[in-house]
């Protein structure tokens, strides 16, 4: 269904946004933790095909197929590939540095990403609170 107005979100969707964040961000410190035990690559590869089961068994219960003749499949196969490469590198990069640097690194990429969309789509532009509020923390970190 498409989108035909924006509206601001509500306690509910940022809670469960900083909810979110908050779990996934704990990901890698406990790939970081248990390292020693399985490796975080092994670790990951596991995360991955347990969501690629659970994710087989949803499509099954609500009677959904999966077409290759939709002109999909090369799309879906590169962000896969970009997706594994992602993976690789996180998995690879926690065994030289901390679970903190990882998830700075990881996570903060997708503000870049809203901040640097207004280039490509005007109509994105971002409104001037969360500018500033990003600004304004950013200012106060250390540098690294």
């Amino acid at each position: 269904m498409p989108v035909t107005s924006r509206q601001a979100l509500d306690t509910r969707a940022s809670s469960l946004m900083l909810f979110l964040c908050a779990l996934w961000g704990l990901q890698q410190v406990v790939l970081k933790a248990t390292a020693a035990d399985i490796a975080p690559i092994m670790q990951i590869a596991l995360r991955c095909g347990a969501a690629a089961v659970l994710l087989s068994l949803w499509m099954w219960w609500r009677k959904e197929r999966m077409r290759v003749d939709d002109g999909t499949l090369r799309p879906g196969l590169l962000v896969a590939s970009l997706f594994a490469v992602e993976f690789l590198l996180l998995g690879e990069g926690l065994r030289h540095t901390s679970a903190a640097h990882a998830v700075v690194f990881l996570y903060t990429a997708p503000i870049f990403v809203a901040l640097g969309l207004h280039l490509k789509l005007p109509s994105e532009r971002p409104s001037s609170g969360p500018v500033w509020c990003f600004s304004r923390c950013w200012s106060r970190l250390p540098a690294f």
